[in-house]
């Protein structure tokens, strides 16, 4: 009995519905596209703190643990403060950590060469590169370049025109 009601013509499987995955929202996509530059951005760090004198093949020094120290308390203020990913890390042959960040024409950069100073350079379309330092130890401020006006902690000043 039991193999005729496996080969009778009138047996059917049971129907199956097909569920279609909801599409992301052009936020959800954003956000993602937001993480994933924070993970890269993050991954390229993680890399550059392997290298070792002559990483680059012509003597090149590599950042020194205090240097990302401060590239790593930057970047925790620059995303609790909801400012954009930055565009890319590099790492200079004289072992600074460059952070930039690119808007239309604009672009920000942030050097960090030891755990006291971070150098901030804005360039632009209108007029030139503006460029600033700001000492982490508290004891100066300064500005080298045609200024723009006193920094605050760890940049804050420099994106306070970003958003």
């Amino acid at each position: 009995m039991a193999n005729y009601f496996l080969l009778s013509p009138a047996w059917q499987p049971p129907a199956y519905v097909t569920l279609q995955p909801a599409e992301p929202s052009a936020e959800a996509l954003i956000n993602l596209a937001r993480e994933n530059q924070w993970q890269l951005v993050h991954n390229q760090l993680k890399q550059y703190s392997h290298y070792q004198i002559n990483w680059d093949g012509y003597g090149s020094a590599p950042a020194t643990p205090s240097a990302f120290k401060v590239v790593d308390e930057l970047l925790k203020k620059a995303r609790n403060s909801s400012w954009t990913a930055p565009s890319t890390a590099t790492l200079s042959p004289s072992g600074a950590i460059q952070i930039e960040w690119w808007s239309g024409s604009e672009v920000l950069q942030a050097e960090i060469s030891d755990i006291n100073r971070i150098d901030w350079v804005r360039f632009g379309p209108k007029g030139a590169p503006k460029h600033w330092w700001e000492d982490l130890t508290g004891s100066a401020r300064g500005e080298t370049w045609e200024g723009t006006g006193a920094t605050q902690s760890l940049g804050a000043a420099a994106f306070a025109s970003q958003t």
